[in-house]
C-alpha cells in the first residue's frame, strides 16, 4: 500500500503485478509466454491511481498433470509506456 497523498504529498505510482507459472523452482524469467501468465492484477496497466492493488487466486500445484511453481512479478508503470 502506498502512502496517502493528502498526508505525504507524494504522488501515487502506478503499479501492477503478474503471477507466472514455471516448471521448476529454479526457473528464471527472461521472457514470459502469454499462456504462462496466470494472473495480471491490472490488465492493460493501472489507469486509475490506486493506493493499493490486491487480487485473490487459488493456485494449483499441478498443471496438465505436471508439477508447477509460481513467480510473482511486481512492476511499476510509467505514463506513455
Amino acid at each position: 500500500m502506498q502512502e496517502d497523498f493528502n498526508i505525504s504529498k507524494r504522488p501515487i505510482i502506478p503499479v501492477n503485478f503478474l503471477v507466472v507459472r514455471v516448471k521448476s523452482r529454479r526457473d528464471r524469467l527472461y521472457e514470459i509466454e502469454k499462456e504462462d501468465v496466470v494472473l495480471e492484477a491490472s490488465r492493460g496497466g493501472s489507469s486509475v491511481d490506486q493506493r493499493e492493488l490486491t487480487r485473490s487466486i487459488q493456485l494449483l500445484p499441478f498443471y496438465e498433470k505436471k508439477p508447477v511453481h509460481y513467480i510473482i512479478v511486481p512492476n511499476t508503470e510509467m505514463e506513455g509506456k
